[in-house]
């Protein structure tokens, strides 16, 4: 083949390239967007109901956590100001966890 012939057949394959390469019809594709559409909203209002449980969820598990953990803060400052009045009165727990003075041995031992 000659430079002629080969450039004349490029040309030709480019030209039944370019054929295959051009647009689709639009009214071939108009029915089934409509439904790719309503897919991808039926997908969106999925997405946006579970991100709307899971934030409720959270939210329910923040309250519980707060309160427990204040709870929590509270109990130990009751038992850290009991503590404290025990150690200023010198009272000591008896064997009934009932708060007693401390017998002068332990209160004179407690200085050292």
């Amino acid at each position: 083949m000659d430079a002629a012939g080969i450039t004349a057949s490029m040309q030709s394959s480019t030209s039944d390239d370019d054929d295959d390469m051009a647009a689709p019809d639009a009214a071939v594709y108009g029915s089934s967007s409509v439904g790719i559409l309503d897919t991808l909203n039926g997908l969106l209002e999925k997405g946006e109901t579970q991100f709307n449980t899971a934030t409720a969820t959270e939210s329910t598990n923040k309250n519980n956590f707060d309160q427990r953990n204040q709870a929590l803060i509270d109990e130990i400052n009751k038992d850290l100001v009991a503590y404290r009045i025990a150690s200023a009165m010198k009272l000591s727990h008896g064997d009934d966890g009932i708060l007693k003075p401390r017998p002068p041995a332990m209160v004179r031992s407690s200085r050292l």
